[in-house]
């Protein structure tokens, strides 16, 4: 496995910085390198230059030692090799503390800032001679402002990528503090501590006015992780949220392109787009787009490229307004120097050098004032883990980086990209509790519907199926979703959301919440309808209808058993089809139950109403014969529930019986003659025939015997 070259790749800003350090005499080869976190220093012998090229400090005296931090937040090493751009780095500052664990602890005082056009400044740590206060003290460097543009980043993750759980406290910790000498840092680490050789922020995301403002068009890339860490079942969620995000877009004056990244970006040439999604084709093709990218990739498990993800947004032909980057783990892989694919930096170990890489790519896209949004989903990217989503966005959650679970998936999109469209999503759950009114459950088959009125400014148009039954249409369990469209950025309305009465069941509530923009909440309850007031852009409404069975409810159980001689050789497994009519009514869907006698709740309906249900055909089972299929059943419901059993019968069925041969008697032989009389004539000629053909007689019954069992076998 070929490890990622770092002096190749990085080096060639060490050589640039070494030279800066030499003044009027040259350092003595040996001079340290500082080093992140617990990896060991290295030794380089550093070449004299101008210090005119540098920011860095004359030589440390006998009794103090210099830390020479270089930073970057402008920075491209593939396709383009621009590492030595000091753009966004005046007024950036350092500070050492002291450590405390494996975290900085009390500040020292000792900083340094960037002055304009440098690429880094230098932190003097006095009393280091022998005996000194600070002799051989080391101290975790922290960037304590990134000036006017960027935001410090403090912490990174590293370990797998999808479960990156090692907290690494950024940039790191020096090399031992020895009078007299000069260390640069960061230096080069070890494994997971593999960097960039320089220190990395997080370039400001762009602010972006949402399309009911500008009256513009929204220009949207993706870029889709698909990593072979995404099951089978996440990957089914994945379409799907992906799908419902395009369709809460349908009618906007959106342009989507969507691309793919895994070990390089696109995968496998999947990438398409721009997709008007104000148009039916443009809608279609986008749909048809995300159900082929989405699909398994044949070949080498896909690995997981922030770095190339981001560059090729950064160096695509046009710029866009926003872009979606949906991740399931975190980089190990960067692009390789031609910036045409991917390749590993530790094995498949997540580094701090394909997390900075990340991120300066990140700072490329974001330079162009596309703003970033990067949204964290599953267990690789939960909690704390949102650093490394942080680190390629901004630090604020819910609006440069977001993280939800698979299941929650389709709503979690919506509400990060909402809020550039002026759309509100809507999202409404039904529930049937017990008879005692506890034990919600999410359940299908409630017909609800979303309106709005007294709109302040402009319309507020609800999108999406209305009314709607929750659960169907590829919704998850028990839900239905619109979006609120607002035409004016500032307008205000009222959204009324109802849910249907449905036989059996009584309602018993309702709620809602809406989450701001802010990430406050306004809450409320009520019945159905269910009446919102103040629903602004970029709200997200979730509701929440509960229901529970009606006093005068009933229902009824149903089951089949087995019995017989041959009861045994049907699987449990087995399944049977009860229809059944409600006072005369077909139900939509017939019950299956299984021939171990489990026992299937029916919905539930009313005390008095006249139920007959009935059993369809048997399946056909090798070596069973079915008795008659059990005759159909009728009850009256009352306010216990009935079970109601069908019995069926199983009997063996057995091979055909050999028929017995029919016994031959053979005649009595001649007595032998007595001795000193010739034999009669042909008397020992006849009986060898005679034997010959008892013999054939055997033989061809035991061939009829073989050949009923071969057809017994076969049959």
């Amino acid at each position: 496995m070929k490890n990622f070259d770092i002096a190749r790749h990085f080096g060639n800003q060490r050589g640039r910085r070494a030279a800066a350090f030499a003044t009027a005499g040259v350092l003595a080869a040996g001079a340290l390198l500082a080093v992140p976190a617990a990896a060991q220093a290295e030794t380089i012998d550093w070449a004299p230059a101008d210090p005119s090229d540098s920011a860095v400090s004359l030589l440390a005296t006998p009794t103090t030692t210099d830390v020479v931090v270089s930073a970057r937040i402008a920075y491209q090493r593939a396709p383009i090799v621009d590492v030595d751009n000091p753009a966004y780095l005046e007024g950036v500052t350092f500070e050492l503390f002291e450590p405390a664990g494996n975290a900085p602890g009390a500040a020292t005082g000792y900083t340094c800032e960037i002055p304009a056009g440098a690429l880094d400044c230098t932190i003097s740590i006095p009393d280091t001679a022998p005996g000194g206060a600070n002799a051989g003290d080391r101290f975790y460097v922290v960037m304590t402002s990134a000036g006017d543009n960027a935001t410090p980043i403090t912490e990174l993750r590293t370990g797998t990528s999808s479960e990156p759980f090692t907290r690494r406290s950024y940039p790191g910790l020096t090399a031992p503090a020895v009078g007299g000498q000069t260390l640069a840092f960061p230096s080069q680490g070890t494994g997971e501590q593999l960097n960039s050789l320089v220190t990395a922020a997080t370039l400001d995301n762009p602010t972006l006015d949402p399309s009911c403002v500008t009256s513009e068009r929204l220009s949207l890339a993706t870029q889709l992780d698909l990593s072979g860490s995404i099951d089978e079942q996440q990957r089914t969620q994945y379409r799907e949220a992906l799908e419902a995000l395009v369709v809460s877009l349908e009618g906007e004056a959106v342009d989507l392109t969507v691309s793919t990244f895994g070990s390089s970006s696109p995968v496998a040439g999947r990438a398409g787009g721009p997709f008007a999604l104000d148009t039916d084709a443009g809608l279609d093709a986008a749909l048809d787009a995300i159900d082929s990218y989405v699909r398994p990739v044949s070949g080498a498990t896909q690995q997981t490229n922030w770095d190339l993800a981001l560059r090729k947004v950064a160096d695509y032909s046009t710029t866009f307004d926003a872009l979606l980057v949906v991740t399931d783990g975190a980089p190990n892989y960067v692009s390789n120097s031609a910036g045409t694919g991917g390749q590993e930096v530790f094995g498949s170990r997540v580094t701090i050098a394909s997390l900075e890489q990340a991120v300066f790519s990140a700072n490329a896209v974001k330079a162009e004032g596309t703003r970033i949004l990067a949204m964290g989903v599953g267990t690789g990217v939960d909690g704390r883990l949102a650093d490394n989503l942080a680190a390629i966005s901004g630090p604020i959650e819910g609006s440069d980086y977001f993280q939800g679970a698979w299941s929650t998936l389709a709503a979690d999109l919506q509400a990060a990209v909402s809020p550039l469209v002026c759309v509100s999503p809507v999202t409404a759950t039904t529930y049937v509790t017990d008879v005692s009114g506890e034990n919600p459950v999410a359940t299908d088959g409630f017909t609800v519907g979303a309106a709005t009125s007294a709109v302040s400014a402009g319309t507020a148009t609800v999108t999406g199926d209305n009314p709607q039954v929750t659960g169907a249409d590829g919704n998850p369990t028990g839900t239905a979703d619109w979006a609120v469209s607002f035409s004016d950025a500032d307008a205000t309305a009222t959204l009324t959301v109802t849910q249907e009465a449905r036989a059996g069941l009584t309602l018993t509530g309702s709620s809602f919440t809406v989450t701001h923009a802010d990430s406050t909440t306004t809450t409320g309850t009520g019945g159905s309808p269910l009446v919102i007031p103040g629903l602004t852009r970029g709200d997200r409404v979730a509701v929440s209808f509960t229901n529970a069975p009606a006093v005068d409810a009933a229902t009824f159980r149903v089951r089949s058993v087995v019995e017989g001689s041959a009861a045994d050789a049907v699987p449990d497994s087995t399944t049977f089809s009860v229809t059944y009519t409600v006072n005369g009514v077909a139900a939509a869907t017939p019950l299956t139950v299984r021939a171990d006698g489990t026992i299937v709740d029916a919905p539930v309906f009313e005390v008095g109403d006249v139920v007959v249900l009935t059993q369809g055909a048997q399946p056909a089972i090798s070596g069973v014969e079915w008795g008659p299929v059990p005759p159909a059943q009728t009850i009256t419901l009352t306010d216990a529930a009935q079970l109601v059993t069908f019995v069926n019968t199983a009997t063996a069925v057995g091979p055909t019986p050999t028929p017995t041969p029919t016994s031959t008697t053979l005649p009595t032989p001649s007595p032998s003659p007595t001795s000193g009389m010739l034999p009669a004539t042909g008397s020992e000629a006849t009986a060898w025939p005679f034997l010959g053909g008892a013999a054939a007689l055997l033989l061809g019954a035991a061939v009829f015997m073989v050949s009923r069992r071969r057809a017994a076998r076969h049959s």
